[in-house]
C-alpha cells in the first residue's frame, strides 16, 4: 500500500500517527494522569519509541485481568502509534494497520477515563474482548509455532537447545505463514513466538 501525503507532504500515515501522539498526550494530561503538560512525551511516548514493545503482548494482558485502566489503553494505543512509525517505509501495510489499532484503543481509553459505573465496566469489558478477539486470531500461528519448534531443527535432526534459538529458526516460516491482520512486525517477531513457547522444553528436557 503506498501512503498518499498530506498537504505538507508529510506521508498521510504519519501525519495521523503525529496527531494520536498529540492526541494521546492531552487525554493523558486531562485525565489528570500528570500535572505536567508534556509529561507524556517523557513518560510514555519516548521510552516506548527507544524499547519498542510489542501492543500484541500488551492486548494479551487485557484477558487476564479485571483491573484495567486508562492508562493501560493509552500505553496500548501508544504501543501501536509506535510500532507504525516504526514501520513506515519498509511495511507501510502493517503501519496503516497500526494506526488504525491507535485510533480504536485511543477512543476505549477516552471511554474508561470519562465514565463511571455501568458504562466503565462495559469499557473494560471491550477491552477483555478485543485482547480475547486478537488472540484467538493469532492461535493458528501459535500452533504452527509450536508444531515446528516441537520438531526440532530440520538440519541436525536434533531438538533446539532453548527456546530463543527455536523462535529464530522458525521465524521465518512463522512470518510468511502470516496474513493481513494477523500479521506479525518481523523486528518482534522473535519476541512474540518465544512467549508462544514459554510453556514448552528445550535442549535435554525436551521430549520428541
Amino acid at each position: 500500500m503506498n501512503s498518499t501525503t498530506s498537504p505538507d507532504n508529510t506521508p498521510t500515515v504519519i501525519a495521523i500517527a503525529q496527531q494520536l501522539v498529540a492526541q494521546l498526550s492531552d487525554m493523558y494530561y486531562q485525565l489528570g494522569i500528570s500535572s505536567e503538560v508534556d509529561a507524556f512525551y517523557t513518560e510514555i511516548f519516548e521510552p516506548m519509541m527507544e524499547l519498542q514493545p510489542d501492543p500484541n503482548e500488551i492486548e494479551d494482558g487485557f484477558e487476564t485481568t479485571n483491573e484495567i485502566s486508562n492508562i493501560d489503553m493509552i500505553r496500548l494505543s501508544c504501543a501501536y502509534v509506535v510500532g507504525a512509525l516504526h514501520c513506515y517505509g519498509t511495511d507501510d501495510e502493517n503501519s496503516w494497520l497500526g494506526v488504525s489499532h491507535a485510533q480504536y484503543w485511543m477512543g476505549v481509553a477516552y471511554g474508561l477515563g470519562f465514565t463511571q459505573g455501568l458504562v466503565k465496566k462495559a469499557f473494560v469489558n471491550r477491552a477483555k474482548s478485543g485482547g480475547a478477539q486478537r488472540k484467538e486470531r493469532y492461535t493458528p500461528l501459535r500452533e504452527l509455532a509450536r508444531e515446528l519448534a516441537e520438531k526440532g531443527d530440520p538440519v541436525t535432526n536434533k531438538p533446539f537447545p532453548s527456546r530463543r534459538q527455536a523462535a529464530l529458526k522458525i521465524k521465518d516460516q512463522i512470518l510468511a505463514a502470516s496474513v493481513a491482520d494477523v500479521r506479525l512486525k518481523p523486528d518482534q517477531a522473535e519476541r512474540t513466538i518465544t512467549s508462544w513457547l514459554s510453556d514448552m522444553q528445550f535442549g535435554s528436557k525436551s521430549k520428541r
